[in-house]
């Protein structure tokens, strides 16, 4: 018997060595949430979230700052262009360029080769004007196989982007859904926004408010992450250094 007990002693240890291994490497998502009090003032204030458990826990500004310059692995995040965006890869060897000029304008997405600086694809843009009015944003997977695109919608109160993911080799493109500020996670598999922001009453007043949505880009599953009467706004992702 004590062979065995020895043998199950060690397999525990081991599984939660794994366990808590898993924990440590798993992604985690770091905003800034504005919760909003009936009574007294609202305050901002910064959270770290494992994206396995679910589980939240407050920050100070100081260690948010801190930990934004040690995380590694941060997703490239997505920026707003107004006229033209030319967005390269991460390896360096192709180049994203697409162009607007008006609403529901087809100027093609264009594919380049660096190197050669020759075009290598032509790619039309998505037909469903219900999603797609004009190009607003480019970002790249960090393996270099997709492209996020985002297109202008939502009102004058209430801007976001109807984001696409793009397979650029089969140039086939899948709608993501709405929000502001993608970021892809460091190791491609996970797209986080904001929702466009809305109102929503608190007593006698109303405030806006918006969430974290995460994104699985192989199922197009979406989580919202967050919940409540707040307004979450910057954040980052964070994967523990190898």
């Amino acid at each position: 018997m004590k062979p065995l007990r020895r043998f199950l002693g060690v397999a525990f240890l081991f599984s939660v060595c794994f366990s808590l291994a898993a924990q440590n490497s798993a992604p985690r998502i770091v905003y800034r949430s504005r919760a909003y009090q009936r009574v007294g003032a609202s305050h901002e204030r910064w959270w770290e979230m494992d994206l396995t458990t679910r589980q939240k826990v407050r920050m100070s500004d100081a260690d948010a700052a801190q930990k934004r310059s040690t995380c590694s692995g941060a997703g490239q995040p997505i920026s707003r262009f107004e006229k033209a965006s030319v967005v390269l890869s991460p390896s360096g060897r192709e180049l994203a360029e697409i162009s607007h000029h008006e609403p529901f304008d087809r100027s093609p997405l264009r594919i380049k080769n660096v190197a050669a600086g020759k075009e290598i694809a032509t790619i039309q843009l998505p037909t469903d004007h219900e999603h797609w009015n004009y190009s607003t944003s480019l970002a790249w997977s960090p393996d270099g196989k997709l492209i996020l695109a985002g297109a202008e919608a939502g009102s004058s109160t209430s801007h976001f982007e109807d984001y696409w993911l793009l397979d650029w080799a089969h140039q086939k493109w899948q709608y993501a859904g709405g929000g502001n500020s993608a970021q892809w996670s460091p190791d491609g598999s996970q797209i986080v926004w904001t929702t466009a922001r809305d109102l929503a009453p608190l007593g006698k007043i109303h405030v806006w408010v918006s969430h974290l949505v995460l994104l699985d880009v192989a199922s197009l599953r979406q989580q919202t992450l967050t919940s409540g009467i707040s307004n979450e706004s910057e954040f980052f992702w964070c994967s523990p250094a190898r």
